[in-house]
């Protein structure tokens, strides 16, 4: 198997995607030129040869707990981590990553337990750190609030909370567009995700 691939039958503007989640899509290039982002107007007579899709399992990891305005744990909510670079921002990017915040919470639950240990402490009711590790996922969320997102590309990101009524399509990548991403950026929280690290995040469900 050499990874070759053939596409047949395409109309349109279309964008290229790959599912897989592990490795992770790094780039699409043509002619050296990096295409991810770039819609393909076909006519149906094209043939376009030498597209290389690049996947790497250099990642990192986001995961941490999610309170309400309360201090308690988060039910019916989402988190969304999204790449500080606008032109990523579009309907069904592979850079989007939205993750459902971990179970409901039992009646009188409190805050979740933390995810990790390397926390140092903030005065805006989040807290960051990292955990050295494996990037197949050296923590599950297990407690209500909690949440993580695997197998990130390194770099710098938006993260935040968002309460079900405010998700408005649920969440669903192929309605996430940039409009909805840049109000979401005026009450995030920015992140590093490195190679080989878990990054932590503490956030509450922003209003």
């Amino acid at each position: 198997d050499d990874g070759a691939f053939r596409v047949e039958g395409v109309l349109g503007a279309v964008f290229l995607q790959v599912a897989s989640t592990s490795p992770t899509l790094k780039a699409i290039r043509l002619a050296g030129r990096d295409v991810t982002l770039t819609p393909f107007d076909l006519l149906g007579t094209e043939n376009i040869e030498g597209i290389e899709v690049v996947l790497t399992y250099d990642t990192g990891n986001l995961v941490g707990a999610v309170t309400d305005s309360a201090g308690k744990a988060a039910a019916d909510a989402w988190v969304i981590a999204f790449p500080d670079d606008p032109s990523r921002w579009f309907p069904g990017s592979p850079f989007v990553r939205p993750a459902r915040v971990f179970g409901a919470p039992p009646m009188g639950a409190l805050v979740p337990s933390p995810i990790g240990s390397a926390r140092p402490g903030g005065g805006t009711g989040v807290s960051q750190g990292a955990i050295p590790g494996p990037v197949s996922g050296p923590v599950v969320p297990h407690a209500p609030g909690q949440f993580a997102i695997w197998r990130l590309l390194p770099g710098s990101y938006y993260v935040v909370a968002v309460a079900d009524e405010d998700s408005g399509s649920g969440m669903n990548p192929y309605q996430v567009d940039a409009e909805f991403l840049s109000r979401l950026r005026q009450r995030a929280t920015r992140v590093t995700i490195d190679v080989g690290e878990t990054a932590v995040v503490d956030l509450r469900v922003a209003k």
